[in-house]
């Protein structure tokens, strides 16, 4: 039973990595995401917006490498839950904690958009695991 229960959460885990993965091409950007895209937004830490031109001077300007930034940082939040629950608890609710954020909807549409909201929350967790 406990191999069940261990090869359901790894497939969870592994099915919320591959939701953030596909189709980042859908849809066009949004207003809010070429203005984060383009450093043009005062509403936001620059961070973020800094990222993701990094990475558009590196890959080119194209909708994969402004939302990549969200992707690779919403699949590094999910690791930087492992660290933290891991931690506080113990590896298994730490893969329990991991598998149902991976399939959380809201973190799976924003770290598959080039909002800035990922970034933060990643920043956070990071700050969240070095105060622990």
């Amino acid at each position: 039973m406990r191999s069940i229960h261990h090869s359901l959460v790894w497939l969870a885990i592994a099915m919320g990595v591959l939701l953030r993965l596909t189709s980042l091409d859908v849809p066009d950007l949004a207003t809010d995401e070429a203005q984060f895209a383009l450093g043009a937004s005062a509403a936001q830490p620059p961070l973020g917006m800094t990222l993701m031109q990094i990475s558009q001077w590196i890959f080119g300007d194209n909708v994969f490498a402004v939302r990549g930034v969200s992707v690779v940082l919403g699949l590094a939040t999910l690791g930087m839950l492992i660290l933290i629950t891991d931690y506080l608890f113990d590896r298994r609710r730490a893969l329990l904690v991991v598998a149902v954020a991976s399939l959380w909807t809201s973190h799976i549409l924003f770290s598959r958009l080039a909002y800035l909201s990922v970034p933060l929350v990643f920043f956070w967790s990071v700050t969240l695991y070095f105060y622990l």
